[in-house]
């Protein structure tokens, strides 16, 4: 029986540009050069946001998974409720200080942090500490704050996954 309906065709861009997405909002480790198929105006967040809601329960499900009391990034970047806490250290985030920097975080943690360059040049904040660098609340002492470990995830975790993280910056250098 014949009828009218047409067959989509996905082609290998397709694929290609979803799998860059994916490991995007899995990782976040995506180059802007894997980015081919926007344009520099164009507004990641216009197509990502919508790939997320897409692909959420997914990406979720398998990351709890195979990475208990952690979220991947694209939950990071949609859905928590706040960043983490800082609690320790010496240390102040740039965005506490200078707004236009706000919403500069990877995984709920600030990426620019004040320095002694931005403390003597403003005249204010606290820089970091090297020998007393910020302590970060683990991902799953974030997660259980807030009510969003299950059941089977908590029971996976060890203590340690509970204990705070201290700043690496050498890993801006």
């Amino acid at each position: 029986m014949a009828t009218n309906r047409r067959r989509r065709v996905r082609n290998r861009r397709d694929d290609a540009e979803l799998q860059v997405v994916r490991r995007h909002l899995v990782d976040g480790d995506v180059r802007p050069s894997d980015w081919h198929f926007t344009y520099p105006w164009f507004p990641i967040d216009h197509y990502v946001k919508p790939m997320w809601e897409r692909l959420r329960d997914d990406i979720l499900a398998a990351h709890i998974r195979d990475h208990p009391g952690t979220r991947p990034h694209g939950w990071w970047r949609f859905d928590a409720p706040e960043p983490r806490r800082q609690v320790g250290g010496t240390g102040q985030p740039s965005d506490a200080l200078l707004p236009a920097l706000k919403d500069t975080y990877s995984f709920g943690v600030p990426t620019s942090w004040w320095s002694d360059d931005n403390a003597a040049i403003h005249g204010c904040g606290i820089p970091v500490d090297p020998d007393d660098p910020p302590l970060i609340e683990s991902e799953a002492a974030y997660l259980d704050r807030h009510n969003l470990l299950t059941d089977a995830e908590r029971k996976r975790l060890p203590a340690a996954a509970f204990e705070p993280e201290r700043l690496n910056l050498k890993d801006d250098e």
